[in-house]
């Protein structure tokens, strides 16, 4: 899975979004969640330019497509520049990311429960401070799906 994430990320594989989004389609239909729409985490700036692709809106148009539920693609923005969050310890990932996302579309995810969508949960930093950006636009539940675990720090340390 490893290999897998890092290709898709890195190298340019962009072949492997449909596999990696196959499994989270597989992931919400062995536990489903209730949702209306889906919204990939931002990418650091520059970053897609690199790539040729947005990889968590590869990942999000997956599941999408393959379950009937809209992709907000531009609904969460990064408003700020962060540093890459790899090789960063836990302290610093939570500082790094803390108040970096915003909701500019919130008419798009008011009242509504939102899943978001990205590669890697690490410590949980990024996904709960897009999750408080969702939930200061009105999204009455937030959500986060992530192809893989990685086990830098434990989800209680700050």
């Amino acid at each position: 899975m490893r290999q897998a994430v890092l290709r898709f990320k890195f190298r340019r594989a962009r072949y492997l979004g449909a596999f990696l989004g196959d499994l989270l389609v597989a992931t919400l239909e062995a536990r489903p969640i209730d949702v209306d729409v889906l919204v990939p985490v931002p990418s650091r700036r520059g970053v897609e330019r690199e790539r040729g692709y947005h990889h968590t809106e590869v990942l999000a148009e997956v599941v999408g497509r393959r379950l009937g539920l809209p992709v907000e693609r531009c609904a969460l923005v990064r408003q700020r520049d962060t540093l890459p969050q790899v090789g960063l310890d836990a302290r610093r990932r939570w500082s790094n990311v803390r108040g970096a996302f915003r909701c500019v579309a919130p008419d798009r995810v008011a009242g509504r429960r939102v899943l978001l969508v990205d590669d890697i949960l690490t410590t949980g930093a990024t996904a709960e401070s897009c999750a408080r950006a969702l939930a200061m636009a009105g999204a009455s539940a937030v959500w986060a799906l992530v192809v893989a675990r990685d086990q830098l720090a434990k989800p209680t340390e700050r």
